[in-house]
């Protein structure tokens, strides 16, 4: 069985998929903070961005489940290259891996139970786990960029612009989010527009670098290709 699937309308369907969880998480919050109603049939679990094992959680961890997979097979073809490099586009693909993992199963808010168990923490770092994801973020940057300076144009500003949205969303706002809910608490207009924000951030980052990995598949490597098959 063969399945072709056009880049523009893979990426359109990503866009309208992200539209759509958009517009349903809006409705929650105006059920939630307008209406006082924490369930409405089930809209604000399903679609709150903030909520856990619902559909945006589902499309996040599927597109970096997709883009981890992406850098997987570019790290196969680097290694039948004179020079290439396998080892950095395995390891990309690994953590986008563990970002997603970390996303369905909120690694990090597990990790902010632990540190608040132990330490008080106020303010910015009113949730903690943004300091050692942060010096995680640094040690990484700072392994990459060699590799990142030698990447073709095109793929540097993918990686550059989404990085930085990603990362201005997952720990800058996450960080003025905590700040505002200590004080204010969650259930407030602020504070859902500082995480609708935040959130929007680090999907439509993952949609970009996806975008930017699958053009340099169809660019250079001719494109994806799989092959299924069902046999007794």
């Amino acid at each position: 069985m063969e399945v072709k699937i056009r880049l523009k309308a893979f990426m359109g369907a990503l866009l309208c998929t992200y539209a759509l969880l958009l517009g349903g998480h809006i409705l929650a919050l105006y059920f939630l903070i307008q209406l006082e109603r924490p369930n409405a049939l089930g809209i604000v679990p399903v679609f709150h961005f903030d909520r856990e094992a619902n559909l945006p959680t589902l499309f996040s961890g599927f597109q970096l489940a997709c883009a981890g997979l992406c850098a997987f097979g570019i790290s196969k073809f680097e290694r039948s290259k004179s020079g290439g490099s396998p080892r950095h586009w395995f390891i990309i693909g690994c953590i986008l891996l563990f970002i997603g993992i970390d996303d369905m199963a909120h690694l990090h808010e597990n990790l902010d139970t632990i540190i608040m168990s132990r330490v008080e923490t106020s303010g910015l770092i009113h949730w903690p786990w943004v300091i050692p994801y942060s010096i995680l973020a640094l040690i990484v940057a700072g392994y990459f960029l060699p590799f990142f300076l030698k990447l073709p144009s095109h793929l540097k500003f993918y990686f550059a612009l989404s990085a930085g949205m990603f990362v201005t969303g997952a720990i800058g706002l996450e960080m003025f989010a905590a700040r505002h809910a200590q004080k204010f608490g969650e259930e407030t207009t602020t504070y859902a527009i500082f995480m609708t924000i935040e959130e929007s951030l680090e999907m439509l980052s993952i949609t970009l670098l996806l975008y930017g990995l699958l053009s340099h598949m169809v660019k250079h490597l001719g494109g994806l290709r799989g092959h299924f098959e069902v046999s007794r």
